[in-house]
């Protein structure tokens, strides 16, 4: 039987967790679980609020120092607007750019640290 995960099943959670600790932060959307014929949970899957980002650019616009602050302020607009949203993180994906890695960096992005596998629900 599948149901939604409940309050009570934190603890058989903490047991089946391998090294991922689950957080229940505002972006978490909810979890549903696989119970056997007790109502233990076997199998749970979680869902949170996240978000892939995408930018394009028009490189022959105005110098490369223009084109760096009009960045900065379309990161800053859409960071604004993803946290009034509820989203607590956001992924891109990119070729190796060194340059713009450094640049994400200094803006608080990460190399992912996991594989991410994806699939399209709609």
């Amino acid at each position: 039987m599948i149901r939604f995960f409940e309050q009570k099943d934190r603890e058989r959670l903490r047991e089946l967790e391998s090294g991922f600790e689950w957080t229940f932060e505002p972006d978490f959307l909810y979890a549903m679980a696989v119970v056997d014929e007790n109502d233990r949970p076997v199998m749970i899957a979680g869902a949170w609020k996240r978000v892939e980002t995408h930018m394009v650019c028009d490189h022959t616009w105005e110098s490369p120092e223009k084109r760096g602050e009009a960045f900065l302020a379309l990161h800053k607009a859409m960071e604004e607007v993803l946290v009034k949203e509820g989203v607590a993180e956001a992924i891109t994906w990119m070729d190796d750019m060194k340059a713009f890695g450094r640049r994400l960096k200094q803006l608080g992005w990460d190399v992912a640290k996991r594989t991410m596998w994806a699939r399209r629900l709609f």
